[in-house]
């Protein structure tokens, strides 16, 4: 386990890498919580299915079989996922101390690994006019956790997308146009076969997003049962594109 003096040091002056627990030397790149070493080794998402991510997809149409399912049944509403990484090793270690240790500062780094998704995908142009939205927590375990993970990274990702020439060319960041309208089972607790219908119209959309495209922001993506139905909620509220921007793809 993480020592907690470097847990607590680490909140304060981030110094020490999360997965070798080396001291990292400082540079511009290195982001807080991981070594460049260890940010190295971090596993990637090869050929993944351009709608849903699912990895080593491939092929002439790199469309994964239950992608292809919901298009041929007029069920499709996520257009895109972006996800470099993979839910496994060094960044399945940091993302769950994120999310259940209050390890904030992770923030910094999950917005650097999402940088080199863009970066590589070529999607930074997409994103400037883009509507930025965090998958929300219901409000008794946003209450329990005392921080949306999701919408930390969120926040540290606009701020460094930005500046730019004008306000109008950063994403927009609207953490609070999608709501759960009602407390679901953690979608870690379930087999995946139950995944879909625990979250089916569990959110609702608290303003219309007519001929918008619009980046759902994760941290893990699994089925894409989560993701798949905000998609749903967005295109029924006028969305005219949705894309997922995902830390790591389980």
């Amino acid at each position: 386990m993480f020592p907690l003096i470097k847990t607590l040091t680490n909140s304060i002056f981030p110094k020490y890498c999360d997965l070798c627990q080396r001291l990292q030397t400082d540079t511009a790149d290195t982001p807080p919580g991981l070594c460049l070493p260890c940010r190295g080794k971090l596993a990637r998402n090869h050929s993944p299915c351009k709608i849903c991510a699912a990895p080593e997809t491939g092929g002439a149409n790199p469309i994964c079989g239950r992608c292809q399912r919901e298009l041929s049944n007029g069920q499709s509403y996520l257009d895109q996922t972006f996800a470099r990484y993979l839910y496994k090793n060094g960044i399945a270690e940091l993302i769950q101390g994120f999310k259940y240790n209050r390890r904030l500062y992770l923030a910094d780094t999950f917005s650097k690994l999402l940088h080199d998704t863009i970066d590589a995908a070529g999607i930074e142009a997409q994103l400037t006019t883009a509507t930025l939205i965090p998958v929300p927590l219901h409000t008794t375990r946003l209450r329990a956790r005392g921080y949306n993970q999701t919408h930390e990274i969120a926040k540290v990702l606009q701020k460094t997308l930005a500046p730019r020439p004008t306000p109008h060319q950063s994403p927009r960041l609207l953490p609070n146009s999608i709501e759960r309208t009602r407390a679901t089972q953690a979608q870690a607790e379930l087999p995946f076969t139950r995944r879909a219908a625990n979250v089916k119209n569990a959110f609702a959309t608290t303003t219309t997003f007519t001929g918008t495209h619009v980046v759902i922001l994760d941290d893990v993506m699994t089925t894409g049962s989560t993701i798949k139905e905000i998609a749903k909620v967005l295109k029924q509220s006028g969305a005219a594109k949705v894309s997922a921007l995902i830390v790591a793809r389980a």
